[in-house]
């Protein structure tokens, strides 16, 4: 009796893990054809929403015949293309049961932008509708929607593949039970031997048998010889275990040294690098770009680029549309980012990443700012066409001038006289500019050593004094000396220092009116020897003063741009000085003069005995 309810009991159990297992499977094949068939619905209504909606407004009949084709591979049963203002354009409809879908379903309405799906029961057929819909856009405005609907159909409890399954598995079933029960009493059938030896006498001797030496006997011994190999062998099993264990943990301890190797090495880069994954995520990315970005490391890191980003030709540049070029191997771009410093220019390169297998790993993005490369260039190229414009000023009346003479144009003495003397001043003015570009060529190449010496300060203020009083005096020009009563002695190359004074004190004289006055002055402040040069000229402009010493820097005032210049002078003046240590400043108001100071450094120096 008690093995029948055994039994009984056994085939209970078999049949209720049989329902489970098999309910177990259709859940999941229930939650896979639903996955599958969002993924379906999503595609297909994302690929017909790529089209705009003018395509839809001429003939149909490819569109449709693409749609009953895909409503027999992929259960397409309606698809409408409507327009904004209600027309519906495309109506598509397979219906079930001899009903229409519209009959049999709810409509629903879009509330986003984005891809958005719904689901209804479907009476007369038994099954579900699940809905898809997505706008359509025109000129990036919304012109319509897009809905479709893929039919789920009921799922079928007993198929062949479900009662294979079930029969597999009751014969596993079965099986194992079997196997168990007769492992069960093969192990046991030596304990059995054992206790029977241990009851029944020799039948020869008539006395009871030595249980002692039975238990110590072959099957306890083999028992236990086993169950010793066995502990054996899992003991060896677990120590393989806790030595694998510690080389993975070695290899991992020695990749993530690696990756903040390789992170503390791009973050010593002095250009940007951000590192993209398949998804166009940000997965590295260094201090110098996080710096420009002004966003911490958590804020960024495993972020979409155009979240980063917002500049549409750099995002295009990184992650091309679909209908764009693909993307090549190494591409470059130059483009001021409104996310980055202003009025900067980048220049941006992405690079692919590849795997083993040449498949798409990710993107490099460097940036790179090239805007003092960028200005260097402009003003070369400024420098050059005012250079040209320079020579070919004095060259053109030069050439007038001599072909006029040589063809015996200027018959009068005194007007042949005028003309050589204006050859005479242009040749010089070529080569006061030539003297000035060697100097600046010189400074700036670093070919110009000081001759340092113990200079006199009166004798230098004295000589640059001399320089210039003939020109005033021919204007008008007042000049006032400031001098203390003792000049200090300086170290110093005393003909590169007089001619940077001079060429102030000449643009002074030049740019003063006349019957006005120059203040010319020396003094010592602290550990410096300061040279103060001011005149009642025609003054300066904030927007001058910001260039005085650009090299061919005019002043656009009519007054200064009347007069001759090469634009050099306070260029190399400024450079003078510089070598020696000292600076210029300069204060001028426009129409009230300029006021110039000049200070250079007092070296200490030792006089040989």
């Amino acid at each position: 009796m008690k093995t029948k309810i055994i039994n009984v009991l056994l085939v209970l159990i078999i049949l209720t893990g049989l329902a489970i297992v098999l309910h177990y499977q259709i859940r999941n094949e229930e939650k896979e054809r639903t996955r599958d068939i969002y993924t379906k619905g999503k595609h297909l209504v994302s690929l017909i929403a790529l089209h705009p909606i003018s395509a839809f407004e001429g003939d149909q009949n490819y569109f449709l015949r693409t749609l009953v084709e895909y409503s027999t591979k992929e259960g397409l049963v309606y698809c409408y293309i409507t327009k904004t203002d209600g027309v519906r354009l495309v109506s598509f409809e397979i219906s079930q049961d001899g009903q229409s879908i519209s009959d049999c379903k709810e409509v629903f309405k879009i509330r986003t932008a984005a891809i958005a799906y719904n689901s209804s029961e479907i009476a007369c057929s038994n099954g579900r509708i699940y809905e898809f819909t997505k706008p359509l856009y025109e000129n990036n405005e919304t012109a319509g929607t897009i809905k479709i609907g893929l039919m789920l159909h009921p799922l079928t409890v007993f198929t062949k593949e479900r009662i294979s399954l079930i029969g597999m598995l009751f014969f596993f079933i079965i099986a194992s039970i079997t196997l168990v029960y007769f492992g069960i009493l093969q192990a046991i059938q030596p304990i059995s031997r054992m206790f029977s030896n241990q009851e029944s006498p020799s039948p020869k001797s008539g006395k009871k048998p030595d249980v002692g030496r039975r238990i110590g006997g072959d099957s306890i011994y083999g028992m236990m010889e086993d169950f010793k190999t066995s502990m054996g062998q899992l003991n060896n099993e677990l120590k393989n275990v806790i030595s694998r264990n510690k080389d993975l943990s070695f290899q991992i301890g020695v990749v993530k040294f690696e990756k903040n190797q390789v992170q503390n090495i791009i973050n010593k880069i002095n250009f940007g690098i951000v590192i993209l994954d398949i998804q166009d995520n940000v997965a590295q990315i260094n201090d110098y770009m996080l710096k420009q970005i002004n966003k911490a490391r958590e804020a960024v890191i495993d972020q979409p680029v155009e979240g980063i980003f917002m500049d549409p030709a750099l995002i295009e540049f990184i992650s091309p549309k679909e209908n764009s070029a693909p993307l090549q191997s190494n591409i470059q771009l130059e483009l001021s980012l409104s996310e980055l410093q202003e009025k900067s220019i980048y220049s941006i390169s992405c690079t692919i990443l590849s795997g083993e297998e040449k498949q798409l790993a990710g993107k490099l993005i460097t940036f790179s700012d090239i805007t003092s490369q960028k200005e260097a260039e402009e003003n070369t190229i400024a420098f050059v066409a005012h250079l040209s414009h320079e020579l070919m000023t004095p060259l053109t009346t030069i050439q007038s001038y001599s072909e006029m003479l040589m063809e015996g144009e200027i018959e009068d003495t005194e007007t042949q006289k005028e003309f050589y003397n204006t050859i005479n001043k242009e040749t010089d003015r070529l080569t006061r500019l030539i003297k000035d570009l060697l100097s600046l060529s010189r400074i700036e190449m670093g070919g110009l050593s000081l001759n340092k010496d113990i200079i006199n300060s009166e004798s230098l203020f004295q000589d640059c004094l001399v320089s210039v009083e003939g020109s005033a005096k021919k204007k008008g020009i007042s000049i006032e000396q400031h001098v203390p009563d003792n000049f200090p002695n300086f170290m110093g190359d005393k003909d590169l220092l007089k001619g940077a004074i001079i060429n102030i004190l000449g643009n002074a004289v030049k740019y003063t009116p006349e019957k006005g006055r120059l203040d010319f002055g020396i003094r010592q402040k602290d550990d410096s020897i300061i040279f103060d040069i001011g005149d009642t000229g025609y003054g300066m402009s904030e927007e001058d003063l910001g260039h005085i010493f650009d090299k061919f820097y005019r002043s656009s005032n009519p007054d200064v741009a009347e007069k001759q210049g090469t634009g050099l002078g306070l260029s190399i003046a400024s450079e003078i000085i510089a070598l020696h240590g000292g600076n210029i400043d300069v204060q001028s108001e426009l129409g009230k003069g300029t006021y110039f100071i000049i200070s250079i450094p007092i070296e200490e120096y030792y006089i040989d005995q």
